[in-house]
Parts: C-alpha cells; sequence; structure tokens
C-alpha cells in the first residue's frame, strides 16, 4: 500500500474467528476450505469470518501474549466420533467452553500499524508493542526459516521475545515444543531475531502479509494472523477529459478525448484528511491520446481530489454535474478544475472522474470611423470613412496583436 497507516481506517472493527488447527504442514492457497493446508508450518492456523468480506479466510497464525492462555482441545472435525489423529486439535485461547464454543469466538480487529493498539497490549502487560514492524518481517520470511530448518516454534519464541520480552520456557514447555512442532533451538530463536531486529523498517507491499491484530474479549491471547495484501486492499480512479461539443455538461456520443491535459491527484496522506497537517501527497500524470488517465494503488478511506489543469489554448471546463449521470457528466469545478472530495472503498475502482471542455467563449470589439459633420455625435448616412487603420493591442504591452481597415 501507498500508506500502510491507512490499513486502520478500513479494516473491519471485528470479526468472528474459528481456530481451525495447530498448523497444517501441506501446501495450499490462503483463504480455502479448513482442510486445505496454508502453507510451510505455523504455530497455529485459523479462519477469519469476515461480513465486509476483506479478510476472510484461513491464515497461518501465531501468538502476542505469552503469559496469557492458549491450550489444544480435541475436535471431532471428521465427524467420526473421535478425535483422533486424523482430525485436528483446536487452540482454546482461553475461551470458556461451558460459555462458548471453543472453536469459534469474536475478536476485534487492529492493524499492526495502528499505534493505538499499543496501549491494549501494554494493559495486558505486552513489553514492546513498538516492535510489531519486526513481525511483519517476519511473517513474511517464515517460510524461508521453515525450509531451513528452523521450527514454527523457533518462529514463535522469537516473536514473543520481540514483542513480551524473552519467555520463561519451561521442561515442560519445551517438551510440547519438540512433540508438536519437532523441537526449540534457542540459537534459531536468537536467529531469528537478530534478523527481524535488522529489517525493522521493513513495510509491507501488495502480495505481501501485514500483520493483523486480533483481541479477543477479556484477558484472553491476542493473535497474529498474516494476511495478504491482495489487490482487495487497494483502490484506483480515473476516466477521461473529454470535448462537450455542444456545451451542456455530458460526455456524449462521438464526443471526443482530450490528450496532453495535466491531471493531479491530491491525498489525504498519514491522517487520511485533505488539508490537515502538512501530510497531504500529489501525485501528476497526463491524459492519453483518448483523453484517458488513471491513478492505481490508492488508499480505500483517504480523502482525494482530482485537479485538472493545462487545458489547450482557447479552451475552459464545461458545466458541473450536469444531467444526474456521474459516469457521464464532468467532475470539475469551471472555477479551479477541481473535483469534490472522492473516498475510495477498498477494492473499488472508480471511472467516472471527469472533466469537460468547451471553447471560451469570444468577444468583439469595433464600430464606426466617421465624419460628424453636422456636430450631432451620431454616425448619419454617408459619414462613414472608408480606408481607416485600426489597431489592436490585446494586453496593453505596446504591441499590436491585430489591424483592421475600414
Amino acid at each position: 500500500m501507498s500508506n500502510i497507516n491507512n490499513l486502520k481506517n478500513i479494516l473491519p472493527e471485528q470479526v468472528t474467528v474459528t481456530a481451525i488447527q495447530r498448523n497444517i504442514s501441506e501446501g495450499g492457497p490462503q483463504g480455502q476450505n479448513l482442510d486445505i493446508a496454508l502453507g510451510e508450518p505455523s504455530y497455529f492456523d485459523l479462519k477469519i469470518n469476515d461480513s465486509t468480506n476483506l479478510i476472510n479466510g484461513s491464515f497461518d497464525s501465531y501468538c502476542i501474549d505469552f503469559d496469557a492462555a492458549l491450550t489444544f482441545a480435541g475436535y471431532d472435525y471428521n465427524g467420526d466420533g473421535d478425535t483422533d489423529d486424523q482430525d485436528v486439535n483446536l487452540p482454546t485461547f482461553g475461551v470458556d467452553a461451558d460459555e462458548t464454543d471453543p472453536t469459534d469466538f469474536s475478536a476485534s480487529v487492529y492493524s499492526s500499524y495502528d499505534t493505538s493498539i499499543y496501549d491494549e497490549l501494554t494493559n495486558r502487560g505486552v513489553q514492546n508493542p513498538q516492535n510489531l514492524g519486526m513481525v511483519n518481517w517476519l511473517i513474511n520470511n517464515q517460510d524461508t526459516f521453515i525450509n531451513q530448518g528452523f521450527s514454527a516454534a523457533d518462529i514463535q519464541t522469537a516473536i514473543w521475545e520481540l514483542i513480551d520480552g524473552t519467555p520463561n520456557l519451561s521442561n515442560d514447555f519445551r517438551n510440547y515444543f519438540t512433540d508438536m512442532f519437532g523441537g526449540i533451538s534457542d540459537a534459531n530463536v536468537a536467529a531469528i531475531v537478530i534478523e527481524a531486529q535488522n529489517n525493522a523498517d521493513f513495510v509491507p507491499q501488495e502480495g505481501e502479509k501485514v500483520a493483523v491484530i486480533l483481541v479477543p474479549p477479556d484477558n484472553n491471547q491476542i493473535i497474529i494472523a498474516g494476511v495478504e495484501l491482495s489487490p482487495q486492499f487497494l483502490a484506483s480512479l480515473g476516466d477521461k477529459v473529454f470535448f462537450d461539443t455542444d456545451g451542456d455538461g455530458i460526455q456524449d456520443d462521438g464526443e471526443n478525448g482530450v490528450e496532453g491535459v495535466t491531471v493531479t491527484l491530491t491525498g489525504g496522506g498519514e491522517d487520511g484528511i485533505i488539508g490537515q497537517g502538512n501530510d497531504d501527497t500529489t501525485v501528476t500524470t497526463t491524459t492519453d491520446a483518448d483523453g484517458m488517465y488513471k491513478f492505481e494503488d490508492l488508499n480505500p478511506g483517504e480523502e482525494y481530489k482530482v485537479t485538472f489543469s493545462d487545458l489547450p489554448e482557447g479552451f475552459e471546463f464545461t458545466a458541473q454535474d450536469q444531467g444526474g449521470d456521474d459516469a457521464a457528466d464532468s467532475d470539475a469545478d469551471p472555477s479551479n478544475g477541481m473535483t469534490d472530495v472522492v473516498i475510495l472503498a477498498p477494492g473499488e475502482e472508480n471511472l467516472d472522474v471527469d472533466a469537460g471542455i468547451v471553447a471560451t467563449p469570444t468577444g468583439t470589439i469595433g464600430d464606426t470611423i466617421f465624419l460628424d459633420e453636422n456636430g450631432n455625435g451620431t454616425p448619419d448616412t454617408g459619414e462613414g470613412i472608408a480606408g481607416v487603420e485600426v489597431k489592436l493591442d490585446i494586453d496593453s504591452d505596446g504591441t499590436f496583436d491585430a489591424t483592421e481597415t475600414t
């Protein structure tokens, strides 16, 4: 994303989370059914049910708080009446099985780049929430570590160390890691931590993962889910500058595009609001041979305005917002070439931001050179004088711009 801090403005406030299993070791795409794998092993996997459809799917996941409850309970996933090895082991996250189905729980959603989550984490005893940026680098490189022989337990412990301080792993805990993940190595954990610290400035881009923080109610385990920044997290806008031949303010069939018009996109910057603070952004392009333009990789929820300038000589903007069809009207204010504020939804492609131009009306100046023989101040019949040269200086610069003869 061009502004990762804007992610907090588009994530859903609440989601329903389904714990899938401890981890899945076989390959498979994100977002598939529960029995489809997610890639290299993580600490556990879960499925998010998001009513906005922005972060629906199944995701590799890790824990933030070493001290919060996270236990694994058998679940008859296959429906055969037995929670055996062919079924899945579900983390209950400390949710009371007598009150809530331990496989499902609600959670508040935060971006790992949203500093407002810091107080929540600190209040729960998490020591270094400011290191979440390092975790973003780590979850994008977890497969590299796994392929080098590191375990998911090594990665989970490194995350704890980065965010919550060095965990005190008991022998029972280490034995559990050995049984479930093939072991844990202090040297591996240290190596991961150093690499993450060396890449603290990492910012995920489209196609990479961002750590989304899921906060269940009460003091239950806080979760990191690695969510891919797919195109649905971004937006775009654009369309056309057109010759409004009939001057009605509407883009009609047969009205051609205008090449070479400068189009400037102003964005609200980090705070998302144009004119607030000094963080506004600008990007400029020009219309192509068909009068088309487009700005891509834009941040949903951020304010944008489009300004059209450098029109062909002798043209001005047509009337704004005529006809009631936003796809066919002109959106540019005739006084300054600027549109109203546009706010895009995740994944939206708004191709209705147009500008029409018309020929600037021209005026005339002139009358009659006459010899006022009767002194009445009015040119009477026969008093006109032919052959008088009349010169016009348009801008009063001493240079004549046109000459006519009576």
